[in-house]
């Protein structure tokens, strides 16, 4: 006689207390987070619960960090010629860009 039961298949992902904090199930744990509309894992390189939750901290706030330090139309996700435009001159006007080839790139 054959088994016909389906065996039971363990969850890949368990999420835990923490909010945006998941277990693999592998034992590491990895931060959910989501940036421009999509959603991103990284692993926190942890198989300890106290460590993963003092270090998604972290991820956490320095995600912030980049939203409100950063460039508030590079991180939207498009981009307009207009600051497009801008951000070139801002790279022409860099101290590391010959005068001779500042000039022959500069649309005046």
């Amino acid at each position: 006689m054959m088994n016909t039961e389906t065996p039971v298949k363990k969850p890949v992902w368990t999420p835990t207390k923490v909010q945006s904090l998941y277990r693999h199930q592998n034992g590491r744990y990895y931060a959910r987070t989501f940036a421009g509309g999509k959603e991103k894992w990284t692993s926190l390189r942890t198989t300890l619960l106290s460590v993963a939750k003092n270090r998604i901290q972290e991820h956490l706030a320095a995600n912030e960090r980049r939203k409100v330090s950063g460039d508030a139309q590079s991180g939207v996700g498009r981009l307009t010629f207009g600051d497009a435009l801008t951000l070139y001159r801002q790279h022409l006007e860099f101290e590391g860009i010959r005068p001779k080839a500042r000039d022959a790139f500069s649309y005046k």
